[in-house]
């Protein structure tokens, strides 16, 4: 995993290193120190990155995002493609496909418009196997511009929510903050509180720009939910599905890939359960980082369109 983790922060980098000579590619590398007080750990981190081509009015943007959490040795990866138009000048709309280690590959439709100094991002997804389970999320950004030394100031508020069967399965509202350092460096803030604000998190990044930056933001579960351990059990079934593998056997040893800290666990659960699947939010979950660019990561410049 290390070696892969390696690899391909070198080809983010070696593409993010051609900007200056091919305009049309953009891109961007974050990475995110998570505090999550009320969860089963400490703190999530979260490294990534997206770039974006643009031909004309058509673009492509790939994402990739490494997230890590406290106690857990081996990283976990999300990714994702978006194919989108610029239907009108500032108006892009498309389709995006996201999966990661530890959560189902999600389809989506998404849009975002810019005008002057603000930005509305909306997304609608659906997990491919199972129309029951739903994605959708709103987030809106204003453009302070300079302040002092601070090139660009970003303010963002957003809401995303995770629907099985038609009730509220993860709820995450949230506010945040982009600072602009100059020469594409920023520092990202963001506030979350989760499930009716029963768990809260708070994000600090760093997050590089190269050219215009992304349109889009990542749509894996970790980056949708950032922090958040999903497939989360009542506190009842957490303690059955940590005493499963010492008192019931029901734990086969693990294999030596980064899918075993959580595949063990919910295979667990789901035969203490019996069997209940998607439907069951296991305990602890390891999902993927989704956004190396955590929900408050940089964007395009608010009035600056794609060149």
């Amino acid at each position: 995993m290390n070696k892969f983790l390696s690899s391909t922060c070198l080809i983010l980098l070696a593409t993010t290193a051609q900007v200056s000579a091919q305009s049309m590619i953009d891109a961007e590398l974050s990475f995110a120190y998570i505090n999550a007080p009320d969860d089963s750990f400490d703190y999530q981190l979260q490294g990534g990155g997206s770039a974006e081509f643009s031909a004309g009015p058509i673009s492509f943007q790939t994402d990739v995002l490494f997230y890590k959490y406290e106690g857990v040795n081996d990283w976990a990866r999300s990714y994702g493609l978006h194919a989108f138009y610029e239907v009108a000048p500032g108006l892009d709309v498309g389709l995006a496909y996201a999966n990661d280690d530890y959560d189902y590959g999600i389809a989506y439709l998404e849009a975002k418009y810019v005008s002057g100094s603000n930005a509305f991002e909306g997304y609608y997804g659906v997990v491919v196997d199972n129309a029951d389970d739903t994605y959708f999320g709103i987030e809106y950004t204003r453009s302070l511009g300079a302040i002092g030394s601070m090139t660009d100031v970003d303010v963002i508020v957003g809401y995303a929510v995770n629907y099985y069967e038609g009730s509220p399965s993860v709820t995450n509202p949230y506010v945040g903050t982009s600072i602009g350092l100059g020469s594409g460096f920023s520092v990202d803030a963001r506030y979350a509180s989760m499930d009716s604000g029963d768990y809260r998190y708070v994000t600090l990044g760093v997050t590089k720009t190269f050219g215009a930056g992304t349109t889009f933001g990542q749509r894996g579960f970790a980056g949708t939910f950032p922090g958040y351990s999903s497939r989360r059990t009542p506190a009842i079934w957490g303690v059955a599905v940590l005493a499963a593998p010492f008192c019931c056997g029901v734990a086969a040893p693990l294999p030596p890939s980064a899918k075993a800290p959580i595949r063990a666990p919910v295979k667990a659960a789901e035969q203490l359960q019996g069997g209940q699947g998607r439907n069951f939010r296991p305990f602890v979950r390891f999902e993927s980082l989704d956004r190396l660019k955590p929900k408050v990561r940089r964007r395009r410049p608010l009035g600056q369109q794609r060149p």
